[in-house]
């Protein structure tokens, strides 16, 4: 009944709604059960939640002032993260795995062999579609797998993170685009509190498999033709002083003009702030840890990359 009373449900009584004078559409609207219902639940929602949040808030706000003084006061010689409101964050760190507890070894690197061990048909989380799943039987990476003919997807690094990273490029010590942010590990999200580098890892998406997604599974590669792809990763010093120069005043450019990513918001985009903002312009900049790549036999280089 609930639902049967209600026009939005239906796509010809909402078409019809949406088709009336504003004055009828409003009036019909708000006597929707379904709209009624949203009304009182934001209404609820604003009177015991969201008031007394706020409320809440502003006090411990206050406190934090306190709490920093002290911490600063105690540790006169620890570097303390400024207000980063309206500037461009940059955090640097290592590719590198940890091992969170006795007998628990994690690589620095996951691959889609990985993601199939996990499919689980019809499961909201862990089902996988078929083309993806005939590219991996087939072994179709194209230009972006390993030399051993693995897909990577995913890699981690010590980077320091935080809420509102998510989406910032992850960037080698040449400059070359290799992943994306996304995520923490679970025995590093207290990293607002308590930095530890030793199990303190953030989750990046590989480039390798971004431009994979584009071109072979989504075939848009006309997208890919139109990107400057890396083989192998260049260096600084191998780039041309005209090139050179482009680069660097479009980085200027760049600069010169930095997106808000607070919006203007109170406390917003700070580092001890775990709101998203995807408007974050964060850079990641990490390095290749010398005893992963001997443990793993590599030589530090990627097999495709984006610039």
């Amino acid at each position: 009944r609930f639902f049967a009373g209600s026009d939005v449900i239906s796509e010809d009584r909402m078409t019809a709604l949406l088709s009336a004078s504003p004055k009828k559409m409003l009036a019909q609207l708000k006597a929707d059960p379904i709209y009624r219902f949203h009304s009182s639940m934001a209404d609820l929602y604003q009177e015991k939640v969201n008031t007394p949040y706020q409320e809440l808030n502003d006090k411990i706000q206050k406190l934090q002032r306190k709490y920093m003084k002290a911490l600063m006061e105690v540790f006169p010689n620890k570097r303390f993260y400024p207000d980063a409101n309206s500037t461009m964050r940059v955090t640097y760190g290592q590719v590198k795995g940890y091992s969170p507890s006795d007998s628990v070894d994690y690589e620095y690197m996951t691959f889609l062999d990985g993601v199939m061990e996990k499919y689980k048909p019809g499961d909201y989380e862990f089902d996988v579609s078929p083309k993806l799943r005939e590219l991996h039987r087939k072994r179709d990476y194209g230009q972006y797998a390993t030399d051993d003919n693995k897909m990577p997807v995913c890699f981690i690094g010590s980077n320091h993170t935080t809420g509102g990273n998510s989406g910032s490029p992850a960037i080698d010590a040449h400059g070359n685009l290799i992943g994306l942010n996304f995520d923490r590990a679970w025995e590093g999200t207290m990293s607002d509190i308590n930095y530890d580098p030793s199990i303190c890892r953030n989750i990046m998406v590989d480039i390798r498999y971004v431009l994979f997604i584009v071109d072979k599974f989504a075939g848009a590669s006309h997208l890919i033709e139109e990107m400057k792809l890396v083989h192998p990763k260049k260096a600084v010093s191998d780039i041309s002083p005209e090139e050179r120069e482009r680069l660097l005043q479009e980085q200027r450019k760049m600069l010169s003009n930095p997106k808000v990513g607070s919006k203007g918001k109170k406390g917003g985009n700070k580092k001890s702030d775990q709101s998203i903002d995807p408007d974050s312009q964060d850079t990641n900049f990490i390095k290749m840890d010398p005893e992963e790549i001997k443990k793993k036999g590599k030589k530090g280089k990627s097999s495709g990359g984006g610039k």
